[in-house]
């Protein structure tokens, strides 16, 4: 299975590396292992994903992966 990003109005939104960090945890990767893929910390990879989560207006990460697929930024 394969996560496609749309990079057109969606990046504007938010930034490659922020979009890095959802793609990986739509795929069910948590802090400390997309951190370590990306080689940056998992608290970098927490503040990433709240300033993300601020940002759009959102509740939690479930939200955030949810408006993620809901505006085609994920697809499979």
């Amino acid at each position: 299975m394969t996560v496609k990003i749309n990079r057109d109005e969606n990046q504007q939104l938010i930034s490659r590396r922020e979009t890095e960090i959802v793609r990986m945890m739509s795929l069910g990767y948590n802090s400390r292992q997309i951190g370590k893929m990306l080689f940056i910390s998992e608290q970098t990879v927490q503040t990433h994903r709240r300033n993300v989560i601020k940002r759009l207006g959102l509740r939690n990460s479930n939200h955030l992966i949810a408006w993620a697929f809901q505006v085609n930024m994920l697809s499979f």
